[in-house]
């Protein structure tokens, strides 16, 4: 309606201008000084972002739970809202900051025996994939292992899909992720072949049973493909196999 609001995500060139050319009132949430709800000092630790967050109320701390620095975006969105429907700065960075997961699948995080698993295998597409990969490469590097991305297929994309499972790959050893096992196809191989810094393979489910022998304590794994790949399954036995292998210790 007329006297309705627009809460615009400041993160491209485009969202901000939804509300042009209309009588609406504008909220703005994004981590620059122009926006009217915004994340300061923002840092990343064990994979989760903490801000101070930002509002006409003031600034609070946040300490998120949930994995990946893409959360902030979200976070922001709903401190937007809840701060146009009144409710004060202090109980919304308490409630973000105590926000869990809802769904299975969506950058679930376990450790067994030294090793961290990220299953994020519920959905993705090339920008999803890519956030997971950056989570990925900061959580290694603050536990001191070797990081593990097991990817598979991205569904959807169409005549792109050679295109963007290649840009992933190539983002993957951009980022200095140390192994790259491409889950029944090679697509995500296509623009890293004869890499020197990444190690890479193609293997299917079963097959990925000959990697497990060679992970190790602070080695972290994420588990990251569309649904109808069913990845799940590939975490189920991943996990059987490290809690065997940690009773038998």
């Amino acid at each position: 309606p007329a006297d309705g609001l627009a809460v615009l995500g400041n993160y491209d060139s485009y969202t901000p201008k939804m509300a042009d050319g209309k009588s609406l009132r504008v909220i703005t949430f994004g981590e620059n000084t122009g926006c009217e709800v915004r994340a300061a000092d923002v840092e990343i630790k064990e994979g989760r972002a903490n801000f101070d967050l930002v509002t006409k109320d003031g600034r609070a701390s946040v300490a998120l739970q949930l994995l990946g620095a893409q959360q902030i975006a979200n976070a922001l969105a709903a401190a937007a809202v809840a701060t146009e429907l009144g409710m004060g700065i202090d109980a919304i960075a308490a409630a973000l900051s105590t926000a869990e997961l809802k769904s299975k699948w969506r950058m679930e995080f376990l450790e067994i025996g030294g090793v961290a698993i990220i299953n994020d295998s519920y959905n993705a597409n090339p920008d999803s994939a890519i956030a997971a990969l950056k989570s990925l490469a900061l959580i290694t590097q603050e536990r001191g292992g070797s990081s593990w991305a097991i990817l598979g297929k991205m569904h959807e994309l169409g005549e792109s899909s050679t295109q963007e499972h290649s840009r992933v790959g190539k983002i993957a050893a951009d980022i200095g992720i140390d192994h790259l096992i491409s889950v029944g196809q090679n697509q995500y191989l296509a623009g890293v072949e004869g890499s020197e810094t990444m190690g890479m393979a193609i293997a299917s489910q079963d097959e990925f049973t000959k990697f497990i022998e060679h992970i190790s304590p602070g080695d972290v794994l994420l588990f990251k493909a569309s649904r109808a790949e069913k990845l799940n399954e590939m975490v189920d036995s991943v996990v059987s196999y490290l809690r065997e292998r940690e009773s038998a210790k």
